[in-house]
């Protein structure tokens, strides 16, 4: 497997088969999820394909890209987590996720970044049964209809009279079957729509609502992305290598740390799945070293289990002056490292955890990544 699995504690092989004891039903029925069985076969790389065209439409003609993701915290932060991890290509225009809310200062803030710019809009609108809250609902039209006035009509001015035409073609819907408010407007306008299933929710690092982003900000980007996810779900380690981070987190607190910017949507992502997935409240994302004493009382309980996501090199690295406490050999990424690795394994020492660490912070390994972390939290969830 691309990603490299080192974990703070031996895993002896009593807890190994007790790990394989508990998670071989659950990996039986993984296996049957679509978002797996799509990797699998190749089909998400066939809807790559597919998206292709309108990632190209888009990039010919937009200067800035605003993404909408409504109705969950996992939708919105699986594409954060996959944009932020997957390095913009030369040609890629602005990308911005738009934080639904209903707040005037921040959409008029975002109002003046539209003006006067060749803005296209990306819907994400997928409920699942049972609904969101009224106020995320409120929040999600506000923002759909705000920004869809603005797109159209270039944002000349906030009373400017909504006008549908050639230009509707600014705006794309990724939906399923539940979508009360943006499929029928979409459907109305002749807006472009990518159906997802309803069963892809939460599960989302393989489909339409993270591959059309990706594919605007770099076509070849989101086929290595798309390759290193399908080469982590066919390898044939990682049914043991996930069921035993997701048989340790059982029942304890659960931290996803990062030190690099590239992976901190991605831990954010992590957290917020395994909140839902897991249901528990205890689990958090952590940015290091901002938030390294934030849980030191914790790691003396023994019920922590710690995530950290890392890269083993940089394609750059940036050389530092001389100061008390650099690296030997003036390298940034160096120190980062290092510091990271004494903080995990020796300020961790005798907790459980696991150190996930990609060859460098690309696409491949970002596919990758999210496949074994979307694993990994299904699995855990699955047994709870």
């Amino acid at each position: 497997m691309l990603i490299d699995r080192q974990y703070r504690t031996n895993i002896g092989r009593q807890e190994l088969e007790d790990a394989l004891n508990v998670m071989n039903p659950a990996l039986d029925e993984l296996f049957r999820q679509p978002w797996m069985t799509k990797s699998f076969f190749g089909r998400d790389k066939e809807i790559l394909k597919e998206l292709m065209e309108y990632a190209e439409q888009i990039r010919k003609s937009a200067d800035l890209v605003l993404i909408l993701a409504g109705r969950g915290a996992e939708t919105d932060l699986a594409v954060r987590a996959a944009l932020s991890a997957v390095p913009a290509d030369e040609e890629a225009p602005e990308i911005q996720i738009v934080e639904p809310g209903l707040s005037p200062a921040y959409y008029s803030g975002l109002l003046d970044q539209i003006r006067g710019k060749n803005a296209s809009l990306i819907v994400i609108d997928l409920p699942e049964r049972g609904g969101a809250g009224a106020e995320e609902e409120l929040a999600f039209r506000a923002a759909y209809h705000i920004l869809k006035r603005a797109v159209i009509s270039g944002a000349d001015s906030a009373g400017s009279s909504l006008i549908v035409s050639a230009e509707a073609g600014k705006i794309y819907a990724i939906c399923n079957g539940s979508s009360r408010d943006l499929l029928p407007d979409a459907r109305d306008n002749d807006y472009p729509i990518l159906y997802v299933g309803e069963e892809a929710s939460p599960y989302l690092a393989n489909a339409e609502a993270v591959l059309l982003p990706l594919a605007v900000r770099d076509p070849l980007g989101a086929a290595e992305y798309l390759k290193g996810f399908g080469d982590a779900v066919q390898s044939p380690d990682w049914d043991r290598d996930a069921c035993v981070p997701a048989y340790e987190m059982l029942e304890r607190a659960v931290r996803v740390d990062c030190w690099q910017q590239e992976y901190r949507e991605m831990a954010s992502w992590m957290a917020a799945l395994l909140k839902r997935r897991v249901g528990q409240t205890d689990v958090a994302a952590r940015s290091l070293p901002w938030e390294l004493t934030a849980l030191a009382d914790e790691r003396g309980q023994g019920g922590l289990y710690e995530i950290l996501l890392a890269s083993r090199d940089y394609e750059t690295d940036l050389m530092t002056p001389l100061f008390d406490g650099c690296d030997p050999d003036g390298s940034l990424h160096g120190l980062m490292a290092s510091t990271a690795d004494h903080d995990f394994f020796a300020s961790g020492e005798g907790l459980p955890g696991v150190k996930l660490v990609s060859p460098l912070p690309d696409a491949e390994a970002a596919g990758a990544l999210m496949a074994f972390l979307q694993m990994t939290a299904w699995l855990a969830g699955h047994v709870q």
